[in-house]
């Protein structure tokens, strides 16, 4: 299975949504290259850091799932 191409295709649906914080959705701010591999940004700059991404409660632990998958050591 390709994990790289899954993780990355949630990441492109978010990004091309244009999400924002409101009361009707919950969204979780998400280090889209993680800071342990040498990631910048802090998911207080959701608004406006390219590497920083708003996902699902659902999305976002899929993504670190596909990530310790991508990433095992």
């Amino acid at each position: 299975m390709n994990y790289q191409k899954l993780y990355n295709q949630i990441i492109e649906k978010a990004k091309s949504e244009n999400r924002k914080k409101n009361n009707k959705i919950y969204y979780e701010a998400h280090h889209i290259l993680p800071l342990c591999l040498g990631g910048t940004g802090n998911t207080k700059q959701w608004r406006w850091h390219s590497n920083i991404v708003l996902l699902t409660a659902r999305e976002h632990f899929l993504c670190h799932w596909l990530l310790h998958e991508i990433y095992p050591d």
